[in-house]
C-alpha cells in the first residue's frame, strides 16, 4: 500500500485521527511524520529523522534485522520514564515488565508476578534510554512464534539502527505520546 492510499484508507475512518509514517529512505534510515485529521484531511504536526532495522524493512522472520513493513494499530504507551501526558494507556515498566520471547508467552508483556516464569525476553527496564519512552505496535498479534516479536517504536539509541524497531530522537517520541490518540495507525513503507 502507497503512502496516499494509506491516508486515503483513514481519512474517512472517525475511529482514527491520528497515523504516524514511517518513510524508509534506504540503508536504515527513515523520515518519520506524526499527522492528524482535521475535517477529514490529514495535517502533518511532528516529524524528525528515525531510524529502522540495520537491514532495513520487510521482516520475514525472528533476528532478521528488519523493520517488518506494512499497517500497524499502536496498542499502548509505555515507558521507563513517568507518563509525559499521554492521551492513550501508559504502562511505566517495572522490574517485573518483560516482552516474552519464550513458546508459551510468545511476543507478548508478561508481569511475572501475574504470570509467573523464567522470562528470556527482553527485561523492559533494562532497556534506560532506548525505552525511556515508546508505543507498543499490534505486529504478529498471533503470536506466531518465529515470526518476530518486541517490535515498537521507541526512542534512538547510540547506533543509527535497530533490531528491528522504530526509533527517533527521545523528545520526538515523547511529543509523539503526547499527541497521538486511540486507535492511531503506523504506516511503514518505502518511499
Amino acid at each position: 500500500m502507497t503512502w496516499k492510499m494509506c491516508m486515503e484508507r483513514y481519512a474517512g475512518d472517525d475511529r482514527v485521527s491520528s497515523l504516524i509514517l514511517v518513510k524508509y529512505k534506504g540503508g536504515s534510515a527513515a523520515n518519520v511524520i506524526l499527522y492528524e485529521k482535521e475535517g477529514g484531511c490529514w495535517k502533518p504536526i511532528l516529524s524528525g529523522k528515525g531510524c529502522v532495522g540495520k537491514n532495513g524493512i520487510g521482516k520475514q522472520k525472528e533476528g532478521d534485522g528488519k523493520t517488518p513493513s506494512g499497517i500497524y494499530t499502536v496498542l499502548q504507551a509505555f515507558g521507563i520514564c513517568p507518563d509525559p501526558g499521554a492521551k492513550i494507556s501508559y504502562l511505566q515498566v517495572s522490574e517485573d515488565h518483560y516482552w516474552c520471547s519464550d513458546a508459551e508467552y510468545y511476543n507478548q508483556l508478561i508481569d511475572i508476578n501475574q504470570c509467573p516464569h523464567q522470562c528470556r525476553g527482553e527485561h523492559l527496564i533494562d532497556y534506560q534510554g532506548l525505552y525511556d519512552y515508546g508505543l507498543f505496535l499490534d505486529y504478529n498479534r498471533e503470536c506466531e512464534l518465529g515470526r518476530g516479536s518486541a517490535i515498537f517504536m521507541h526512542c534512538l539509541g547510540e547506533k543509527n539502527y535497530t533490531a528491528g524497531c522504530i526509533a527517533v530522537p527521545r523528545s520526538l517520541m515523547k511529543e509523539i505520546i503526547k499527541k497521538i490518540e486511540k486507535n492511531t495507525k503506523i504506516c511503514i513503507e518505502e518511499t
